[in-house]
């Protein structure tokens, strides 16, 4: 079963994404902000992250630069409601909110099989 690490500031989108990934077959974490998720990803070494751009604290921008320094091989996901968010090239797949389990899923089953660099 592939790890998942869900990175969101808001407790209901969390849990959504946890029930969306959990369903489709995935084992997922999840924590609230940019600072708390590279310690997560720094332990459990997830097969993806999907990591909102809006957070408090650490934002998820910050976050993903800080995982691709450290572990350049990271496969990330940005997520976000803002269409004009600047800097989003940090990663290299980006959905937008409000999401859907057919998006989600299907852009983490892509990253998993290779088809962008994430």
């Amino acid at each position: 079963m592939q790890n998942v690490l869900v990175v969101d500031g808001n407790a209901d989108a969390r849990e959504m994404l946890a029930t969306m990934l959990k369903t489709a077959g995935y084992d997922v974490a999840l924590v609230a902000d940019g600072q708390e998720g590279y310690d997560r990803f720094a332990e459990l070494k997830p097969a993806v992250v999907l990591a909102d751009i809006f957070m408090p604290g650490m934002d998820g921008i910050a976050m993903i630069r800080e995982i691709r320094r450290a572990f350049p091989d990271a496969r990330i996901i940005a997520m976000s409601a803002g269409w004009n968010v600047p800097n989003l090239q940090v990663s290299g797949r980006v959905i937008a909110k409000p999401l859907d389990r057919e998006t989600v899923t299907s852009a983490v089953a892509a990253i998993l099989a290779g088809s962008t660099r994430g």
